[in-house]
């Protein structure tokens, strides 16, 4: 069984899975509601923390957003010419046959396919610890740059994203955060 947080949703939708398996829509509907909802609502603020960063007002930033909603032909559809495709969508139905259909237990639990899975729990917790370590006895390491939870929780974006996301993101960050700040530090 996946262990999570009680204050992480997704331990609350895996927890659904395995109280009512073999129910997707109560799945879907539970994940709408419980949790859907939120992540939404936290996106829409995080947007707006960049327009704020960005220094555009609030009202323009919202009425920018309503527009996209109304104005942009095939909107989150597969076919739409600029690609604004909301991968995300096709994610949660397929998630919700995974935790609601075929349900957790069959998946995670002692003697299935993927209870190999579970171990990279201890994997998560030991990464940080031995990346201190290292860096307490070679301060100068390159290892002080690195940072397993944001790595571990930048793949938790991976399902709707492809290489075409994760490639760009990495170079750029590896060339802003460790060639310019090596060689042009203020």
């Amino acid at each position: 069984m996946i262990r999570r947080p009680l204050t992480d949703p997704r331990s609350v939708i895996t927890a659904f899975g395995y109280a009512l398996p073999g129910r997707p829509v109560a799945m879907m509907m539970f994940k709408t509601w419980g949790y859907i909802t939120m992540a939404q609502a936290l996106t829409f603020v995080s947007d707006f923390k960049l327009g704020h960063y960005m220094k555009v007002p609030p009202r323009p930033m919202f009425w920018g957003q309503a527009w996209m909603f109304t104005n942009i032909e095939g909107m989150c559809s597969p076919e739409q010419r600029n690609g604004f495709i909301c991968p995300g969508t096709q994610v949660f139905g397929t998630a919700s046959i995974i935790w609601g259909d075929i349900d957790p237990a069959r998946q995670f639990s002692s003697g299935q396919s993927y209870y190999a899975l579970v171990f990279f729990f201890v994997l998560g917790a030991v990464c940080p610890l031995v990346s201190y370590l290292i860096t307490l006895r070679w301060p100068n390491s390159f290892m002080k740059y690195a940072n397993f939870p944001i790595v571990f929780s930048g793949t938790d974006a991976i399902p709707p994203a492809t290489a075409f996301n994760v490639v760009p993101w990495s170079i750029v960050g590896f060339v802003f955060n460790y060639v310019v700040r090596r060689r042009h530090f203020l």
